[in-house]
């Protein structure tokens, strides 16, 4: 029983010694995750981003921004929707009213969403990352980054000054038309060496994955004052690692898990 008590006490000092430290912020991928079995609601749906809002510890979330024919956001993350919703083609092809009738194929059958249906009060002091779909499959063309802008632009209370606003950003020509009218971009890579290859100064950092940077690029990517978001987090191990290197921000798919290795 001594014996017992002892090993007990062993096993949580070392638990706590082991903890991570992490200051940085929580922010959901996809808002609950991106292409997770059994979650509760689909990625880059409305229920998903007040879902992951909702939590105690989560900093804000990441959702993919397509547009519609008519020239409005929505959120949605693969290139065509025949996959993972009841709809076809792409989102570029459609009008308003008949992406609005398109449902996801889960058991909540959520609806795809418009940007500007979002609930801002709720982002208030939160992060809010748009990752830029800006190429159309079915018309095999990349889109104009200036309808993006206006699109933004007329969307009451996204930049109100009171959300944590990014924009993200694989094409390093973007990065200065958006940077110009106001925008503050995370360039999007998959390495250290690819988002310091490309002349991206003005950006205010990156957006990079897990095993494409290592603990000394991050810090001397903070050296420069640029910031660093890492994402493709799935598991607690890819979590802890990621925690170690001390970034601003963790975009994980695996919210619950982050802020349970965080607390």
């Amino acid at each position: 029983m001594r014996y017992n008590y002892f090993f007990i006490l062993f096993f949580l000092f070392s638990c706590k010694k082991n903890k991570v430290e992490y200051t940085g912020e929580l922010i959901g991928h996809a808002a609950t995750g991106l292409k997770i079995q059994n979650q509760v609601y689909h990625d880059n749906s409305k229920e998903a981003v007040d879902f992951s809002l909702s939590m105690n510890g989560c900093n804000g979330v990441e959702i993919d921004i397509q547009m519609s024919s008519e020239g409005d956001l929505w959120l949605f993350h693969d290139t065509k929707l025949d996959v993972e919703t009841d709809g076809n083609g792409c989102i570029f092809d459609l009008t308003n009213n008949e992406l609005a009738q398109i449902k996801y194929k889960t058991s909540n059958k959520e609806h795809l969403v418009k940007l500007s249906d979002l609930d801002y009060a709720k982002f208030e002091n939160k992060t809010l990352l748009l990752d830029i779909r800006h190429y159309t499959e079915c018309q095999n063309k990349i889109l104009d980054p200036i309808l993006f802008i206006n699109a933004l632009d007329k969307i009451e209370g996204l930049k109100s000054g009171k959300i944590n606003l990014f924009v993200l950003l694989s094409d390093a020509e973007w990065v200065d038309v958006f940077h110009v009218n106001g925008y503050r971009v995370l360039f999007s890579a998959n390495t250290y060496e690819e988002y310091v290859s490309v002349n991206t100064l003005i950006s205010e950092g990156v957006i990079i994955k897990n095993k494409g940077i290592s603990e000394d690029e991050v810090q001397a990517l903070h050296d420069l004052n640029k910031k660093v978001f890492i994402f493709d987090i799935r598991a607690p191990k890819e979590t802890r690692l990621a925690m170690k290197k001390n970034p601003d921000a963790i975009v994980t798919d695996d919210l619950r898990t982050a802020i349970i290795e965080k607390n």
